[in-house]
């Protein structure tokens, strides 16, 4: 699939902004509540080709194991 100069402009915005606002989240300067009210604000703006498929997957995957992880310590 060719990407337009919109399109792809559209993408790399959002995945680059999706990158910092990831760091803020590890520097605990923004909640998950708050990177993922970000994360549906920046979709609607920037209409990404992916729909941030790749910064989300792996945000599952951190918030998954973070269950698994918890749930091995209560017992």
């Amino acid at each position: 699939m060719k990407m337009t100069k919109v399109e792809f402009w559209n993408e790399t915005a959002y995945s680059v902004t999706m990158v910092y606002v990831k760091r803020m989240l590890g520097m605990e300067l923004v909640s998950g509540e708050e990177y993922w009210k970000i994360n549906t604000k920046m979709k609607r703006r920037y209409r990404p080709i992916s729909d941030g498929l790749v910064s989300e997957i792996d945000m599952i995957c951190m918030q998954v194991k973070a269950l698994t992880l918890s749930k091995r310590r209560r017992g």
